[in-house]
């Protein structure tokens, strides 16, 4: 029996003035960004089996699949480094911080931030699989314009929250143009070539979307 998806909706955040993307999808590191720490094999590997997942539903959607980026992989770990420490798995960091703030404050350049947060799954598949039955977490995976991620997942077999132990952390993002660097890592399924159906997606209702200026 699948475990259900914790009670919080899939977060868009859009910027007024939506802006192209030129970076190039890449699957080279660039090292000369030192902005921020390579994730531990470990962060990476699980980041990697996720994204996986994730990029295998795009495809089969008719989307090009994203990358895992340094600042937006950064933001990710972040998130869970919160929960652990705090026990607040909300898109509201215990700072106050939100999900774009979080993005933000790497250095990245964004102009659209999606963020998914998922609970008691063990696999990545499994979590991607409760992701992909909430219309809101769904419309989040499938958004054509993003094409950096990050992801993280934290084990607690400590937790306060009773047979929620394992939690899972996907950040989404699309570059602004000003933003002309990006750090990417090679990522499983970006190999995969994009097909010719296309998925026309509409926002579902009772999503949370929300526009600030930029």
């Amino acid at each position: 029996m699948k475990k259900p998806i914790l009670p919080v909706a899939a977060f868009l955040l859009l910027a007024l003035a939506l802006g192209g993307c030129t970076g190039t999808r890449t699957a080279e590191f660039n090292r000369s960004d030192a902005r921020v720490a390579d994730p531990s094999p470990e962060q990476m590997r699980h980041a990697q089996m996720v994204i996986r997942v994730i990029n295998e539903f795009r495809t089969a959607n008719g989307l090009p699949p994203v990358i895992l980026e340094a600042h937006v992989m950064k933001a990710a770990n972040d998130k869970a480094l919160d929960f652990r420490n705090n026990w607040r798995f909300y898109h509201a960091g215990s700072d106050g911080s939100s999900p774009s703030g979080r993005v933000a404050r790497t250095g990245y350049d964004w102009v659209e931030v999606g963020e998914t947060l998922s609970a008691g799954q063990i696999t990545a598949r499994g979590a991607v699989a409760n992701l992909k039955a909430s219309p809101c977490h769904r419309y989040a995976l499938l958004r054509k314009v993003y094409l950096h991620a990050g992801a993280a997942y934290l084990h607690t077999p400590d937790s306060p929250r009773g047979r929620y132990k394992h939690w899972w952390v996907v950040k989404l993002a699309q570059p602004s143009s000003a933003m002309t660097w990006e750090r990417t890592y090679p990522t499983a399924g970006a190999e995969l070539t994009e097909r010719s159906k296309r998925t026309r997606m509409r926002r579902p209702p009772g999503c949370v979307i929300r526009e600030v200026v930029s």
